[in-house]
């Protein structure tokens, strides 16, 4: 399963990842204190659960700007129906978090890390049955023997197992296959929910998605490629992403 965790103190940074953990062993977790890495790393795969540790007073002034961008998060398709999970540091007596962000769970800083640990840890436990039953039941009506791309007005057919990786770049995209790389419409990887929604293909670095049936390991901060013999480089988020995702020993 995949968490998304915005903590700009970084106090329970350690705490939060040991109670995930706790609940799910081989959880995915991102971590940032920057609204612009959250909202990116969110657009990169399904998330499960979303824990957002806000600090509402600032030298004794109220200052509700990361209020704002979590309930701008929260607008966004991706991210509407999402787990929330809010820390913060002023009690929500009205419960407008509750109704308005529509969160799971809402605790009050200092965290009383026993009740966070509790409810949580079953919460995590539950979602990642969620995410691997709907990856079982998702993978049996959409796997796709075929794939579609194009480019102007070309159209490339490519069995799914065919394609080893592909790039998304910001206004172009690339498909790798044994026959070679080729361009392709960024809208034909965009608008394919079977690359991103599936976990058949995993995310390595801003632009790269390897095929996991086609990753030999990891050497020097670079995914080795079977048959290929290919490296691609991978960013600290993509090595942790990969080593957590396939338990990868480093070669």
């Amino acid at each position: 399963m995949n968490v998304l965790i915005y903590d700009p103190s970084g106090k329970y940074r350690e705490f939060y990842k040991e109670v995930i953990h706790e609940g799910c062993a081989d959880a995915q977790i991102f971590i940032s204190g920057n609204p612009r890495e959250i909202y990116g790393q969110g657009m990169m795969a399904p998330v499960d659960l979303l824990i957002a540790e806000l600090q509402l007073t600032k030298q004794g002034k109220t200052d509700m700007r990361e209020m704002y961008f979590l309930e701008d998060l929260r607008r966004l398709p991706r991210f509407r129906f999402v787990r929330l999970v809010v820390v913060a540091d002023v009690l929500d007596q009205e419960h407008i978090v509750f109704y308005h962000l529509r969160s799971e769970r809402y605790y009050e800083k200092p965290i009383n890390q026993k009740a966070f640990r509790e409810d949580i840890t079953e919460l995590v436990r539950h979602l990642s049955g969620e995410r691997e039953n709907w990856l079982t039941e998702y993978n049996r009506q959409n796997r796709r023997e075929y794939l579609y791309f194009t480019d102007q007005r070309d159209l490339y057919v490519v069995r799914s197992d065919m394609l080893i990786r592909f790039e998304k770049h910001e206004k172009e995209g690339f498909i790798v296959t044994p026959e070679g790389r080729l361009r392709v419409n960024i809208a034909s990887l965009r608008d394919n929910p079977f690359l991103f929604e599936t976990g058949l293909f995993i995310y390595c670095s801003r632009r790269d998605y390897v095929n996991r049936d086609y990753i030999q390991g990891i050497s020097d901060g670079e995914l080795i490629l079977r048959d290929t013999g290919e490296r691609i480089h991978l960013t600290p988020a993509g090595k942790e992403n990969v080593e957590r995702l396939l338990k990868i020993v480093r070669l």
